[in-house]
């Protein structure tokens, strides 16, 4: 999941049309690359970018979201306003910046239950504690009790009723 930046470029040549994509680098740098070529009369400028977290995930839902104003699949062209364009980005990037905020608590809750854990005495630990017993496996169809030679087994026949059954002693 790499950070990187949402951009919104705009071209006088293509009036109307915003190129929308991410790059890990500047939109500054994407826009200097994507205006060097022949095929372009007149240089990029970058109207907006937004840094965001797992910039691929936020480009396919941005993607997915504009959908209707894509000018052609294969490409990163959008027929809408600037402005509509610019509060897309940005509502998305806050969106991600909300998963991240989530993401790295549940990663600060987990590394302090892993610390609590690291100082438990060996007598409270989860470790030393026995584990629950669980029943023993049975048919799922006609209930016997399994084999011993059959248990543990994803998939086994039944030896007394002869149909396949799922275990869960495993």
């Amino acid at each position: 999941m790499s950070e990187g930046y949402i951009y919104v470029l705009i071209n006088a040549c293509i009036p109307g049309a915003v190129k929308i994509g991410i790059t890990t680098r500047t939109a500054e740098h994407t826009a200097r690359e994507l205006s060097q070529g022949t095929g372009v009369p007149t240089p990029y400028v970058v109207a907006f970018e937004e840094e965001v977290f797992n910039c691929g995930a936020a480009e396919v839902e941005l993607y997915r979201r504009l959908e209707e104003y894509r000018i052609n699949d294969d490409r990163e062209f959008f027929q809408l306003p600037l402005r509509q364009a610019i509060r897309e980005v940005m509502r998305l990037a806050e969106e991600f910046r909300e998963r991240k905020r989530q993401l790295d608590e549940m990663d600060r809750a987990r590394t302090e239950q892993l610390r609590n854990l690291a100082h438990m005495p060996c007598s409270e630990s989860l470790v030393t504690r026995p584990l629950p017993s669980s029943p023993e496996p049975r048919c799922q169809h006609c209930h016997s009790l399994l084999p011993s030679h059959i248990r543990g087994l994803y998939y086994s026949v039944c030896p007394k009723c002869g149909k396949t059954t799922y275990t869960t002693d495993w």
